[in-house]
């Protein structure tokens, strides 16, 4: 039986369902979003069949986040799926027009139980992105010291004064 688990985002909490390979509602869960939710979920996904050798598989609306991060780290595969996608399927779907956030994540799991196809999984993390972000860091002029006002600055005349090692 193959389970696939929709997240749908939310600031302070998330909505998850999973569905089996007919579609069928397996479970459902409102999680946290801190360490505890992410406890909860994988504790769902491990009552659903979930194993190191064969994850399920996670569509989401929103790829960013602790929660993301931690999934993407299990080695699982993590999708990103346009919110106007879901949008859009939840259209054909349901007659009601009205956002409900446990629909969105039915939506999001039969989105890929269907289409698995034609989405492809979120890339793993290289680390560059924390590298360059810190050497950013480490790199930029103090304040004041951009676009021609370097010179001038207390900062440059204490560079001018300092004595030189020749």
């Amino acid at each position: 039986m193959t389970i696939t688990c929709g997240i749908d985002w939310a600031g302070s909490h998330h909505d998850v369902a999973l569905v089996d390979g007919t579609g069928k509602l397996v479970a459902k869960r409102r999680i946290s979003d801190d360490a505890e939710g992410l406890r909860r979920l994988l504790d769902l996904l491990t009552e659903a069949g979930d194993t190191a050798g064969d994850p399920i598989p996670v569509p989401v609306e929103a790829a960013r986040g602790l929660l993301i991060s931690c999934l993407r780290a299990t080695g699982r595969a993590v999708y990103s799926i346009n919110s106007m996608a879901v949008a859009r399927y939840r259209e054909r779907h349901r007659v009601a027009r009205a956002k409900s956030d446990h629909a969105d994540a039915m939506a999001l799991a039969n989105i890929l139980r269907t289409d698995a196809d034609v989405h492809r999984p979120l890339p793993a993390d290289s680390g560059l992105p924390k590298l360059t972000r810190s050497a950013k860091c480490r790199v930029r002029p103090p304040r004041g010291l951009g676009r021609g006002r370097a010179l001038g600055t207390p900062l440059t005349a204490r560079w001018r004064t300092a004595p030189r090692d020749r």
